[in-house]
């Protein structure tokens, strides 16, 4: 059963004191930032940052599908790998295994997740301690916003999300 957090607003005192982050990410960008402020008026400090430095896809490897002989005699092709999104989904899973090793040392309570569905599809398979911890995520790409956007988006996901959630009892 998973522990509830109360929301920390700045109308009146903090329950708890929840640490919370927020990791923004997509298959080339990545920030996580910690709240240091409310719910409702937060105050992004970046934890880290990630970059995955664009190759050329001649530096990937070959782009041309194989082929081989059937028994029949014949010869049919391989379906052939996408080399960027094999490597897009390698920095989401380096990005999951940083998060997850700072879940293990207790360094948060609550997870905020921004990212396109696959790559949030990606994280919780290499991240199952970070995962558990989240509380709600929202699915688009805003790896390359600018922090005051990220503290709107943070409230919005939020609110929507308490919008969503039953009262509790």
């Amino acid at each position: 059963m998973s522990k509830v957090i109360p929301l920390r607003t700045s109308g009146r005192s903090p329950e708890s004191e929840a640490r919370t982050w927020i990791a923004v990410f997509d298959g080339g960008r990545a920030a996580v930032f910690h709240n240091l402020g409310f719910d409702d008026a937060p105050s992004l400090r970046l934890v880290f940052g990630m970059e995955n430095e664009a190759r050329k896809s001649s530096d990937l490897g070959d782009d041309r599908p194989g082929r081989y002989h059937t028994p029949n005699g014949g010869r049919t092709a391989v379906s052939s790998t996408d080399l960027h999104e094999a490597e897009e989904f390698a920095f989401v899973d380096e990005l999951a295994r940083r998060v997850n090793d700072h879940a293990r040392r207790s360094q948060f309570d609550r997870l905020v997740l921004i990212a396109p569905a696959a790559c949030i599809r990606r994280f919780r398979q290499h991240a199952p301690e970070a995962y558990e911890k989240h509380i709600v995520f929202r699915f688009g790409d805003f790896a390359h916003c600018k922090v005051e956007r990220l503290e709107e988006l943070f409230k919005e996901t939020l609110a929507a999300s308490e919008r969503r959630s039953p009262p509790e009892k």
